[in-house]
């Protein structure tokens, strides 16, 4: 079997859901380690907002969310149990 299954996709709405409550934050001039974030936030909530709608989608499309994670895992991969 391939592809993401219900879990996944419920894992995936759990993160973006976070990461919407963080750019809140960003918006609302909390700081961070991340001065780009900080310069465009407003676009960076909208992105996520983009990526929930799409992932709750039947069939689910993550295209967003990959465009949003991809320029976190430069960083962050190495933060999580699994990634190489």
């Amino acid at each position: 079997k391939g592809g993401a299954d219900a879990s996944d996709r419920a894992a995936v709405i759990e993160i973006l859901e976070r990461m919407r409550m963080q750019a809140g934050q960003l918006e609302g001039g909390q700081s961070s380690n991340h001065p780009g974030l900080h310069q465009d936030a407003e676009r960076f909530a909208r992105d996520i907002e983009r990526a929930q709608a799409a992932a709750q989608r039947e069939p689910p499309d993550y295209v967003w969310t990959a465009r949003l994670t991809g320029g976190c895992t430069a960083c962050h991969a190495s933060r999580h149990p699994g990634a190489s």
